[in-house]
């Protein structure tokens, strides 16, 4: 996710509309709340202040890949 998030900076930061991040790692929901996360994701906390997202949990059943995933 951060990957992508650095990638794409120029046309995700700073937007009006939150960027819809669908993700099957399920303890992603609760990156707001640090004291539920490790060290190393709590390390992301001020570079994911710059986006406006919105994260969605899908099980990883669930979701389909499509040919550029």
């Amino acid at each position: 996710m951060m990957r992508g998030l650095r990638t794409w900076r120029h046309l995700l930061q700073n937007t009006t509309h939150p960027v819809l991040v669908i993700t099957d790692h399920a303890n992603l929901q609760y990156y707001r709340e640090p004291q539920k996360l490790g060290p190393r994701i709590n390390g992301y906390l001020a570079e994911l202040a710059e986006y406006h997202i919105q994260l969605v949990y899908k099980p990883g059943a669930a979701q389909r890949a499509d040919g550029l995933s």
